[in-house]
């Protein structure tokens, strides 16, 4: 069940990705802004459903609520720090650096839950075998491939304003901003995978709602400064006058918290390996903009996607060998 969780997943971060992409790049003011409120809202909306199913599944338990929810909530508030983080950084320097130092919190993440699992063996009743080991190495290497390819051929791009203002201290201090949100995002990552799949009384429901009630905070967050900003009330349901990039910003929206319901969901089968498959997705993001976007790829990057290919291939194999794909 967790491959397919998984690979819903995967597709669903993808679309997501290519959905914000297309919208960030029309340059809307306070384009990132707008898009933590409707993250924040689309998180609120899409958890409340699994709050009921806590409810009916644990009922109102006093002991449960004061203390296992706030620790739920651990990994909900790392995520609210990476988009407060994020959205600083972006506001200094470019996304197109924010993006992959961001992006590499996945890699660290995944890196460390794989260690913390060969280091102590708690394999959280998931059952390991050497193709599923063998497949986890090939797609932290194909991760950390696609981060130095993508480094380099960013570094190859630069402008000599751009080499410039690495030396100011705005530029520093979006540095520091967007490694903040980096280092919360890897927190976030190995806390889901440790509460959903630990022997603990929190499940993926309470880190689901959890999620939602931090979403909310994170909507009223972005809209007080979107409001500050424009010193005006922005209303965030008002499409026509942002334009028609802005249905496809909650569409996004959409799509990228449903990707994070089914991380999470899948989290719960397999603690070790589902972080690792899922968070390879940003590989094959460049494929998807080659024939939508009409974006180049190098052979290099064919090379990376093919070898995560195979990984997941390694995956579904052994998955359907030992008779748990579904």
């Amino acid at each position: 069940m967790w491959i397919l969780l998984s690979l819903l997943s995967m597709g669903l971060y993808i679309v997501s990705e290519l959905l914000e992409k297309s919208y960030l790049e029309k340059g809307a003011e306070n384009a990132f802004w707008k898009m933590a409120t409707i993250d924040g809202i689309s998180l609120f909306l899409f958890s409340m459903p699994f709050w009921v199913l806590g409810i009916n599944e644990s009922g109102l338990d006093p002991f449960r609520l004061v203390f296992m929810l706030p620790l739920a909530c651990l990994p909900a508030l790392c995520t609210v720090l990476v988009y407060v983080f994020f959205m600083l950084s972006v506001e200094r320097i470019p996304v197109s650096i924010a993006s992959p130092i961001d992006n590499s919190a996945d890699v660290v993440s995944f890196v460390g839950i794989f260690v913390l699992f060969l280091v102590t063996g708690m394999s959280f009743g998931v059952t390991v075998t050497p193709v599923k080991i063998a497949a986890t190495a090939i797609l932290i290497l194909a991760s950390i491939l696609f981060l130095v390819e993508n480094r380099q051929r960013l570094e190859k791009t630069e402008t000599k304003q751009e080499i410039i203002q690495k030396k100011s201290r705005r530029y520093t201090a979006g540095m520091c901003f967007v490694f903040a949100a980096a280092i919360f995002d890897s927190g976030d990552t190995i806390l889901v995978s440790y509460l959903a799949g630990a022997d603990t009384p929190v499940g993926e429901y309470d880190v689901i709602t959890a999620y939602g009630f931090f979403g909310l905070i994170l909507a009223v967050l972005s809209f007080t400064v979107i409001t500050v900003k424009q010193k005006k009330l922005w209303n965030p349901f008002a499409f026509r006058k942002e334009g028609k990039g802005y249905v496809g910003a909650y569409i996004c929206s959409a799509a990228d918290m449903l990707a994070g319901i089914a991380y999470v969901l899948a989290v719960g089968y397999s603690p070790v390996f589902a972080p690792v498959l899922i968070l390879s997705y940003c590989i094959f993001i460049p494929v998807f903009a080659r024939i939508f976007i009409k974006e180049k790829l190098t052979v290099r990057q064919y090379l990376i996607v093919a070898l995560a290919i195979a990984g997941i291939i390694m995956f579904t194999v052994s998955e359907a060998v030992n008779g748990e794909l579904i």
